[in-house]
C-alpha cells in the first residue's frame, strides 16, 4: 500500500477545513524556514498614454504551510470555508502590502510602485502580482534604477531576475527605453535571460537596473 504524498496529505487537510473548528497554526508566516517562498520577478518597460512604465510581474511559490496560513487568514467570517469574495478581498489587500514594501528609485529619486491587476493563482500554490512604477521623463543617455523588495526580508527564499520586452501583438506598445539588470538587457519573454539565486536570500532583494535612453 502506497503512503500518501507530502502534496496529497495537504489537499485532505485543506478538504479538512470545512469542517474545522479550529487548527493550531502559528499567526506568524516567518516563524520557520519552511515558510520561504520561491519568487520571480520579470521587469518590462512599456508605453502607456505616452508615459513610459516600469511592469512588474512578481510571481511567488508558497511553501504548503504558508498556503494553509493564507487559507486561515482569509476565512474573515471563520465559518470554515472560502468564498470567492473573501479570497478576491485578502489578495487585493496583499498586492496593495506588497507594494507598499517596494521601493523604486529613478536617479536617485523615490517613484511609486502600484497595484496593476489582480492577483493571478496557479496549481502550484503560485501568486502572480503585477504592478506599475510611472518613469519620470528622462533626458537621452543612461539612467540609474534601484528596486528594494523589503516583502522579501520577511518572507525569504530562492528567486529569479528577468528583463524581457512586451510582445508584438497583445501587449502594449513597446517602450524606446532599453532595460538591463546587472548587464542583462530586455528580450521577448520567451528567450529573455536570468539572474538565478537558488538559496535564501540573507536580508531582501536589491534590483540595480540601467534604464537608456535613445
Amino acid at each position: 500500500m502506497k503512503r500518501p504524498t507530502t502534496r496529497h496529505a495537504f489537499l485532505g487537510i485543506l478538504a479538512a477545513l470545512a469542517g474545522a473548528g479550529s487548527l493550531p497554526l502559528a499567526t506568524s508566516a516567518h516563524e520557520s524556514p519552511i515558510d520561504h517562498v520561491s519568487r520571480v520577478l520579470q521587469l518590462t518597460v512599456q508605453r502607456k498614454d505616452a508615459v513610459d512604465h516600469l511592469m512588474i510581474s512578481y510571481r511567488i511559490v508558497l511553501s504548503e504551510r504558508a498556503a494553509l496560513l493564507q487559507l486561515r487568514a482569509m476565512d474573515a467570517n471563520q465559518d470554515a470555508k472560502i468564498s470567492d469574495a473573501e479570497r478576491a478581498e485578502y489578495l487585493d489587500k496583499l498586492a496593495v502590502d506588497i507594494s507598499r514594501q517596494m521601493q523604486m528609485t529613478v536617479d536617485e529619486t523615490a517613484v511609486p510602485v502600484a497595484v496593476a491587476g489582480s492577483c493571478q493563482l496557479d496549481a502550484e500554490f503560485g501568486q502572480t502580482f503585477t504592478f506599475s512604477v510611472p518613469l519620470p521623463r528622462l533626458t537621452s543617455g543612461v539612467h540609474t534604477a534601484q528596486l528594494l523588495d523589503m516583502y522579501s526580508r520577511n518572507f525569504p527564499g530562492p528567486y529569479v531576475l528577468r528583463a524581457s520586452r512586451p510582445g508584438t501583438t497583445t501587449q502594449p506598445a513597446i517602450s524606446p527605453v532599453e532595460l538591463s539588470i546587472s548587464g542583462i538587457g530586455g528580450e521577448t519573454p520567451t528567450t529573455a535571460p536570468a539572474l538565478r539565486h537558488d538559496k535564501p536570500h540573507e536580508s531582501m532583494i536589491a534590483v540595480k537596473l540601467k534604464l537608456t535612453v535613445p
